[in-house]
């Protein structure tokens, strides 16, 4: 979780991950009518989202999510970059970053307890 300005005021986007997607949740809107919202781990090629799930959830689904959780294992930090307010005049994209330390060891954790 972290705190990025939204073009208008502080808002916080929150990485959640699960065993089938990932998503970015915010308290604000998102806008992707451009298709740049994305997440880049480290120096790796960025993994643009499948779409919205709901104004304020960014999805990740299939490929992009398991792409996205190989990375989260090896990385060390992502950033993830957002858009928001669709029908306010435009403010571009803004990003926040996010650490990776200790990702591994939650997301066997997370693995042990749903079996």
């Amino acid at each position: 979780k972290g705190s990025l300005s939204d073009g208008y005021q502080k808002t916080s986007a929150q990485v959640r991950v699960t065993a089938t997607e990932v998503r970015v949740v915010s308290e604000s809107t998102f806008d992707d009518t451009k298709g740049d919202l994305q997440i880049q781990v480290d120096k790796n090629e960025a993994v643009k989202a499948d779409g919205l799930d709901g104004p304020k959830t960014v999805i990740f689904k299939g490929a992009a999510a398991a792409s996205l959780v190989t990375q989260f294992k090896a990385g060390l930090k992502a950033n993830v970059t957002l858009r928001f307010w669709p029908t306010w005049p435009e403010t571009g994209t803004h990003s926040v970053v996010v650490s990776l330390i200790g990702f591994t060891k939650s997301w066997d954790e997370m693995q042990a307890s749903c079996r």
